[in-house]
């Protein structure tokens, strides 16, 4: 375990406040760069929030901090979003030239959400904790503490304050009419000066942990703007971290495969979440047109 030692023992000068700062010490456990299926990404975050709050070995006052890819391009919905809004996400995409080949429900709310490193440029990411104070604080005040966590942490990249609208004017009802996720927004969201969203996140509130994950579209910052490569997001993220929690933080590496009861719950989630998908793409066949579903799942939808 490595300590991380910073000067500051405040929240860095951002332009914007963090609501709180942590004045217990924080563990932060950090997930080593992980291509792979949606299914196994969203199995995985939902797995390591079921760890960190329930089981009696996980560390106390932690935050693991992962940041991941997409193996093929697949469309994320929201765990509560309708049927008939997936279809629509999936038509609009369609009708831009945007396909996707696969489907996954998220365990967070929220729109439909195409998730295309190729295509975008896109990367993902996920902050988990069990820190008593991120727990206790109010849905919107934990949003902003780890929403300006991913801020400050892509300016240190070199992508500038300019590129943050400071809020949005987005009403509820709009938010919940539109089918995709870029294409609304939130006051947590990250906006160019020009008003294109380029990261949007969900959270998911359980007893004894929260959960936030969510996308960075790079191809919308521009070319000379592009994240130089997960690692880099990765370290800037733990070297934010370490000014966030009164300037001491032990960070450590997770190793899945040294966790049975992590494992174990991943296996169970992914399994869960294959299941969502085969009866998400089956009824989409016959409600929604089979022209939604790809090729290759249309005789075992």
């Amino acid at each position: 375990m490595n300590t991380i030692q910073d000067p500051h023992s405040h929240s860095p000068d951002t332009g914007i406040c963090l609501p709180f700062d942590l004045s217990q010490p924080l563990s932060v456990l950090w997930c080593p760069p992980l291509k792979a299926s949606g299914v196994v990404q969203m199995a995985l975050d939902e797995a390591l929030l079921d760890w960190l709050r329930l089981d009696e070995t996980a560390p106390k006052s932690a935050l693991v901090c992962r940041v991941y890819e997409w193996s093929e391009p697949t469309v994320s919905v929201g765990k509560h979003q309708a049927l008939r809004s997936i279809a629509q996400a999936l038509e609009a995409l369609n009708q831009s030239g945007q396909r996707a080949y696969d489907l996954v429900r998220r365990p967070t709310g929220g729109r439909a959400l195409l998730h295309d490193c190729q295509a975008d440029g896109e990367c993902s990411f996920a902050v988990v904790t069990n820190h008593p104070q991120l727990c206790s604080a109010s849905l919107a005040d934990s949003y902003c503490w780890i929403t300006t966590v991913l801020k400050v942490a892509l300016a240190q990249l070199g992508r500038g304050e300019e590129m943050f609208a400071p809020s949005c004017t987005a009403s509820s009802r709009a938010y919940a009419a539109a089918p995709l996720c870029m294409d609304t927004q939130t006051p947590w969201d990250l906006m160019t000066p020009a008003g294109q969203k380029f990261l949007g996140s969900a959270q998911c509130r359980r007893k004894g942990g929260v959960l936030q994950h969510g996308s960075i579209k790079q191809s919308v910052l521009g070319a000379d703007r592009l994240v130089s490569g997960m690692d880099a997001l990765h370290q800037a993220m733990l070297s934010v971290l370490a000014r966030q929690a009164g300037g001491k933080v032990a960070v450590d590496a997770l190793e899945l495969p040294k966790i049975p009861a992590l494992s174990a719950r991943v296996e169970v989630l992914e399994a869960v979440r294959h299941q969502e998908v085969q009866q998400m793409w089956a009824r989409l066949s016959t409600t929604a047109g089979s022209h939604l579903v790809p090729a290759s799942l249309r005789s075992t939808s």
